[in-house]
């Protein structure tokens, strides 16, 4: 599973987050394996413009990490599927090496139903991150929560590829 992975190294992104939506396509979107290829999720990394003295390799921060919920979750739940506790728990390794680092989890949705549903869809998803992240030890202290509805759309919410886009779960560096 972890071929769904993507690293971009030296990419920068400011917040709030940047969906690609379907402008970036690794895949032909006209076979199944295709749009298999292009449902990912992307963990990107800003470079910290160190060198670490031994090796002289360039030392990667990630500010960023981005899940789709459609990739994250069991459908129309909340629940946390495999592939999302693998990607979680590499996010929990890098959290760990930074214990006084502080973090924020906004949940978005489409704009499809209520505003409250939205809202409550989006917040529901958000804790069930924190909890996976809190069970895997890391402190409670170090997390905001926010469950954000359809604000801060990344792609258009007319079609289903944008809607997919814009359903999904940021963790960022809190400044």
């Amino acid at each position: 599973m972890l071929e769904y992975i993507s690293y971009y190294g030296g990419l920068k992104r400011e917040l709030p987050g940047n969906g690609m939506g379907d402008n970036n396509p690794v895949g032909d979107n006209s076979t199944e394996e295709g749009r298999r290829q292009n449902r990912r999720i992307e963990i990107i990394p800003e470079s910290s413009g160190k060198m670490q003295e031994t090796n002289a390799v360039e030392e990667e921060e990630f500010n960023q990490f981005i899940l789709r919920a459609d990739d994250s979750f069991e459908p129309n739940s909340s629940t946390l599927n495999d592939l999302a506790k693998i990607l979680l728990k590499e996010i929990v390794d890098y959290i760990k090496e930074r214990p006084d680092s502080k973090w924020q989890i906004e949940g978005y949705t489409d704009s499809q139903g209520s505003a409250s549903t939205q809202k409550k869809v989006s917040l529901e998803r958000a804790e069930s991150v924190y909890n996976y992240l809190i069970s895997e030890g890391l402190s409670e202290e170090q997390f905001t929560v926010s469950g954000l509805g359809s604000s801060n759309p990344i792609a258009s919410n007319t079609t289903e590829e944008g809607r997919s886009a814009n359903r999904r779960i940021i963790i960022s560096r809190g400044k």
